[in-house]
């Protein structure tokens, strides 16, 4: 089918993209695209060992800096443009090995989907047991109930409060034995494990690189799904993440009260100003309940705050919030609390 597979990675975690590309290798791939997002040179000297590894199959662009995931997956989804040989584009995080048949059950799921015009219309998404949402909607759960619903912010909703504690508390809506449904649509999905063909980007254009950190992938695919298309969880392609991002440790906690806790500045400022940016925009259709739960979120993050001592924690994800709402994105100089 001509697949491309594009990665980024940045500091020095070639090590990790090193399985990555080993386990894609394995499978019926035409080139793998690296986009060297400022490695530093321990990471550098790794991403040349992997090229003279693996030869022509390797195509590495490097960038000056780290500009982020957003520029970074545009700059690499680019480069698969200019390759012939490339109809099929899968990206995986630098830290998203492949299993040995996550691109096999892919290209059947492909072949098999009757829709029309689907080159321009369907992304498919592998299936990531590390991602809560993806196990809770292989199971079969409502997709709302596993994504923040609309009018959320930052994940505190009036309506749902009651079903997250009794979540929270282990209280599954479904047995854990129960059989794993084949497919499932999401509203939106992550880089890792996204799978569409290149006539896509054709309609929903590239990733928007002012989003420079977190949820830029959520924008981007929401495109998708917003235009008329679709996006199919398939749970027969799995990869596995070798490294787990703070974010995703992170939403296990109790109404996102992490962005209190966890994390450095940049880190959460830029995923609370890009969700609330993302969800603001597009997921918000009754002003009055989101103004409601914006209240309830910055009083749950307040009184977390006054608690541990973290006022100027929340200072800053005050501030995101409003830099969302006004739009304000791009690189922004962050000050350290």
């Amino acid at each position: 089918m001509n697949i491309c597979c594009v990665s980024v990675t940045y500091g020095n975690r070639a090590h990790l993209l090193e399985q990555v590309v080993d386990a894609a290798r394995e499978q019926d791939i035409r080139r793998f695209i690296i986009v060297d997002n400022g490695s530093d040179p321990p990471g550098r000297e790794r991403l040349e060992k992997i090229k003279s590894k693996h030869g022509d199959l390797v195509h590495i662009v490097s960038l000056t800096e780290n500009t982020g995931s957003a520029k970074g997956f545009k700059t690499g989804i680019e480069e698969a443009l200019k390759f012939d040989e490339c109809d099929f584009i899968y990206l995986l995080d630098d830290d998203n090995r492949p299993e040995s048949s996550a691109l096999g059950a892919l290209a059947a799921k492909w072949k098999n989907t009757p829709l029309g015009d689907k080159e321009s219309k369907l992304a498919l998404c592998s299936f990531r047991k590390d991602r809560v949402q993806f196990v809770r909607l292989a199971n079969g759960e409502d997709v709302w109930r596993c994504f923040d619903i609309k009018n959320s912010v930052l994940g505190f909703h009036l309506f749902s409060l009651f079903s997250r504690i009794i979540r929270r508390l282990g209280v599954a809506s479904r047995r854990s034995g129960d059989p794993m449904l084949e497919e499932v649509a999401l509203p939106y999905a992550p880089y890792g494990g996204l799978f569409f063909h290149k006539d896509l980007i054709h309609g929903i254009g590239l990733p928007n690189e002012d989003f420079f950190l977190y949820h830029d992938d959520s924008e981007f695919t929401l495109r998708i799904t917003r235009s008329g298309g679709s996006i199919h969880l398939v749970t027969s392609s799995r990869i596995e993440d070798i490294d787990r991002a703070w974010n995703e440790v992170a939403r296990k906690k109790l109404f996102n009260i992490s962005y209190i806790h966890d994390g450095d500045d940049m880190k959460v400022y830029y995923s609370v100003r890009n969700k609330v940016y993302l969800y603001y925009t597009f997921l918000m259709d009754n002003k009055i309940l989101w103004s409601l739960n914006k209240t309830l979120c910055l009083s749950v993050l307040w009184t977390v705050a006054s608690m541990y001592g973290r006022n100027a924690r929340y200072g800053l994800v005050r501030r995101a919030i409003n830099d969302g709402i006004a739009g304000r994105l791009g690189k922004l100089d962050i000050p350290l609390t």
